[in-house]
């Protein structure tokens, strides 16, 4: 069934118990405590707690086993933000690609329906590395990073930051020419996340008081969610059961969902892996829409995403599988 998923920048699928802008009774500033820097903690988790309790959000969720080249089941413009790795040229378990022009030809149309579907003024996460190869002289890198980002501009997008993620725990040392000169390798432990942006000015006259609330961010995740380097833990081989190649960490997608969208926003990966975006859009109320081209990765989806369905009440998210 080709049915359209949402219905414009201002869609929202929420029930919210209150009426927005409703205000909370007032204490006297005479009779307020003194704040510490523990009180103010204290307060804004208790704060974002009370939001999320009294707004009875029922998010959705679409798992869509086709090819992201060609989004047809997308409205143009009812993505709120995109958050996505995509696949390496020469990764062996799924290349699919002859050469690098090719590979680079799919990631273009890639973004351009990605272009199509996103909200004007909304970002664009996008997560890459650099690929090593052999050369004659040794190994080198192939700077996939600007490559792929060539692509991305070329369809429109501008780039609005850079954040590098610093994958921990290292792994060993590279052994190179130990322990002499000239020829030391350099342990591998950086990707990028460029932060993009479709030009244009962005609509948020459908976020009410209640959802901004919702939204807010507590005041040492800021701190620690805007410096350029994010130190975040790698998924261990021993960790990845589902066998997919390349899986990013939950807390990547988590941090660019908390700070570039709103709880009820829309959040589209358009290769989807083994899910960690919709599981973290539903961890998060958000909307979700997940391409995934190869099959096989369903049962992977279903194990990583169904768990976080359960833990939730009243059926709030609601998650369908198709084609």
């Amino acid at each position: 069934m080709n049915r359209k998923f949402g219905a414009g920048r201002n869609a929202s699928i929420l029930e919210p118990s209150m009426k927005p802008g409703t205000k909370s009774r007032s204490v006297p500033q005479k009779n307020r405590p003194a704040l510490t820097d523990k009180s103010i903690k204290v307060s804004e988790e208790e704060a974002m707690a009370r939001e999320f309790e009294r707004l009875r959000l029922k998010t959705r969720h679409r798992v869509i086993i086709g090819d992201s080249r060609s989004m047809d089941q997308l409205e143009s413009e009812s993505v709120h933000l995109i958050v996505t790795s995509p696949p390496y040229f020469n990764a062996k378990s799924y290349s699919q690609w002859k050469s690098m022009d090719s590979y680079l030809g799919d990631m273009k149309a890639v973004f351009s329906e990605c272009y199509r579907v996103l909200c004007s003024g909304r970002k664009f996460c996008l997560n890459i590395s650099d690929l090593p190869e052999k050369g004659d002289s040794g190994v080198r890198w192939r700077p996939l990073g600007p490559e792929i980002l060539r692509m991305a501009t070329e369809v429109g997008f501008e780039i609005v930051d850079r954040i590098f993620w610093f994958k921990t725990p290292l792994k060993g040392f590279q052994y190179g020419s130990l322990p002499f000169p000239p020829s030391p390798l350099i342990n591998d432990s950086v990707e990028y996340i460029y932060v993009l942006r479709k030009p244009g000015r962005g609509d948020y006259g459908y976020v009410s008081n209640a959802l901004k609330r919702a939204s807010r961010i507590k005041r040492e995740s800021y701190v620690e969610f805007t410096k350029q380097i994010w130190s975040i833990r790698r998924v261990q081989v021993k960790n990845n059961v589902d066998g997919h190649i390349a899986p990013f960490p939950d807390d990547l997608p988590a941090r660019c969902i908390t700070l570039y969208s709103f709880v009820g926003d829309t959040v589209l990966d358009p290769f989807g892996g083994r899910g960690t975006t919709t599981k973290v859009a539903i961890e998060n109320k958000r909307n979700s829409v997940l391409y995934e081209k190869n099959k096989k990765h369903l049962a992977h989806i279903k194990r990583y995403i169904l768990p976080e369905q359960s833990k939730l009440c009243n059926n709030d998210a609601k998650i369908e599988f198709g084609g």
